[in-house]
């Protein structure tokens, strides 16, 4: 995923996703590209800890802001956007389909209206981690 680091973006939700999937798959790498609010660090250091946790530590990789967002797009296989709260225009979800790579989102906000389930993306059930999974998993 690419965001900013924030409670309604759903990194710490996409790791139980990725903790699913890592079973199925565990070659499967998930890397997230975002930086934090200036004040809110203690939303990395809760990421951090729970990669600790849950074990995948070798399978999570994690980055700062970054400007070259194409090149980051360019090297997944597929995109996930798993926000847990509406995000009205999500233009990484268009960047992403741009690059043709497959999206996988949970149906909220405005992937709402940039993803046609089973036809220019997939969607999951806000929050519904197994579904989200069994989505990446179909992907693979």
């Amino acid at each position: 995923m690419v965001g900013r680091f924030s409670h309604w973006k759903g990194q710490s939700y996409l790791l139980d996703v990725a903790k699913q999937v890592s079973q199925a798959f565990p070659n499967v790498r998930f890397a997230f590209v975002g930086g934090t609010i200036p004040g809110q660090n203690e939303i990395m250091e809760d990421f951090k800890r729970k990669i600790e946790r849950l074990d995948l530590k070798d399978i999570v990789i994690y980055s700062d802001y970054r400007t070259d967002i194409p090149a980051v797009i360019d090297a997944y296989d597929i995109f996930v956007l798993p926000s847990i709260q509406p995000d009205p225009f999500p233009t990484v979800v268009l960047e992403a389909m741009a690059m043709a790579r497959p999206v996988v989102a949970n149906a909220i906000g405005g992937c709402l209206e940039m993803i046609e389930d089973h036809q220019t993306g997939l969607l999951a059930k806000p929050g519904a981690i197994d579904e989200m999974a069994n989505s990446i998993l179909y992907l693979l």
